[in-house]
């Protein structure tokens, strides 16, 4: 039985788009990703002008770190669907994702005029506008998301309190705080991460583990996610899946990251006894580094001189 055959048996039938895209909104919230995207395609293949099905196959392209993809999914979206205020909103956010703040407040700004009510949307306005330094703006937009949403105060206030609670050394209790956030607002990245941080420093690795990789889900470049699921996976002995973690992180950070991402790179083929691939790689990061020293930042050199103790008898 071919993969494809099985999901499209796995998938409820139904003769009209918009009930198959319910189904693939329940697998996706499921995390069961390949079923979604089933679900979506017979629902498209119902109704190929089905806009919703194209903002469901985008998130499933989102939580798959697929951002271009998921861009491409909302804008067709829109294309279909000009008044479709959801689609237009999660396209501002994986352009916030890149960086691209002015263009994610014009698609924002659309899904507010399309859909006055959509708190999210005023939510993450608010965020841009900070990123650009507009305080005042920013305050009226979060104000205006409290008073559609006021879960949203909630989950700022259990983030805060997690992060004072760690701070004092209480672990246990900064956990259920985020977990709390993370009951009123499922994606949560930080969150997560806090929670995979936390339970590795207890040493409570397979608990880490699925909160560190929903935090990757959410936002796929979490630089500090992708270390600590990288740390643990290396630490722990899994060195297979620790060289795909480091792929995944080299992937999607090494841009933004190129001095970290090769230290982790170098770090887990040592342990896996791949030491010509380790040397090479760290050939490379020796290579940036003489042109670009002076932008390490200090934990970067800490890193890079414990390293390279560690790593000049193999290299």
């Amino acid at each position: 039985m071919n993969s494809d055959f099985r999901n499209q048996s796995e998938t409820p039938q139904f003769e009209d788009a918009a009930s198959l895209t319910v189904v693939a909104e329940t697998y996706y919230s499921e995390g069961n990703l390949a079923a979604a995207v089933a679900a979506c395609r017979q629902a498209l293949e119902l109704q190929p002008d089905w806009a919703a099905a194209y903002v469901t196959m985008g998130n499933v392209q989102q939580a798959s770190g697929q951002i271009d993809e998921a861009m491409r999914f909302y804008s067709e979206a829109i294309a279909l669907n000009p008044d479709f205020a959801e689609a237009y909103a999660n396209l501002g956010s994986m352009l916030y994702k890149q960086g691209r703040l002015v263009e994610a407040i014009v698609n924002y700004e659309k899904a507010i005029e399309l859909k006055p009510t959509l708190a999210a949307a005023y939510w993450n306005l608010a965020g841009a506008l900070k990123q650009q330094g507009q305080s005042d703006a920013a305050v009226a937009y979060e104000l205006k998301a409290l008073e559609l949403n006021p879960h949203l105060a909630q989950v700022d206030c259990h983030i805060n309190l997690g992060d004072k609670l760690a701070r004092q050394g209480k672990l246990d209790e900064a956990v259920a705080a985020w977990q709390r956030a993370i009951a009123l607002i499922p994606d949560l990245p930080e969150a997560y991460c806090q929670i995979g941080i936390i339970l590795r420093h207890q040493g409570k690795f397979k608990e880490a583990i699925p909160n560190l990789q929903k935090a990757l889900e959410i936002k796929p470049d979490f630089i500090a996610a992708h270390q600590h699921l990288c740390g643990i996976l290396r630490d722990t002995s899994d060195l297979a899946a620790a060289r795909q973690a480091v792929h995944k992180y080299s992937q999607m950070c090494a841009e933004t990251d190129p001095i970290m991402t090769a230290i982790y790179f170098v770090s887990t083929y040592q342990v896996s006894g791949l030491n010509q691939i380790a040397g090479d790689r760290f050939l490379e990061l020796e290579s940036y580094l003489q042109n670009n020293l002076e932008t390490a930042s200090p934990v970067e050199i800490k890193s890079l001189y414990a390293n390279f103790l560690f790593s000049t008898p193999y290299l």
